[in-house]
């Protein structure tokens, strides 16, 4: 839990680098959040759209309100393994860009200072 609420204190903090465990334990909140946030719109029925019947307000708030924060943590772990943000935009190419972006997830980060920082210290 401590990476997810340290995640979002550095909003928009795009500089630096994270450590794959930070990242990771991130993602496992930030997913787990996510489900339950779903789970309040099945059982409190609120939904966007007839179109959408599992996406309501809660699910849609918790969505937009935690995207930056994934962004800038996505970014600081490819720092971590020496790439730059610019390999975000794997993000829009349909199927194998995330693949490739989850890749470079699963790396291990560089163990000298690069040129986005120095060490990251869990």
């Amino acid at each position: 839990m401590k990476y997810f609420i340290d995640a979002l204190k550095k909003y928009f903090q795009f500089k630096g680098r994270t450590s794959k465990k930070s990242y990771w334990n991130f993602i496992l909140y930030y997913f787990l959040f996510l489900f339950l946030m779903l789970s309040f719109d099945l059982v409190f029925k609120t939904r966007i759209s007839d179109r959408l019947p599992f996406f309501g307000y809660f699910w849609f708030s918790y969505a937009f309100i935690t995207t930056i924060p994934f962004l800038a943590l996505t970014s600081r772990r490819l720092h971590d393994v020496g790439k730059s943000s610019w390999y975000l935009f794997y993000l829009f190419v349909p199927f194998f860009g995330p693949i490739k972006l989850n890749f470079f997830m699963w790396q291990e980060g560089e163990v000298f200072p690069n040129i986005y920082g120095k060490i990251p210290i869990d």
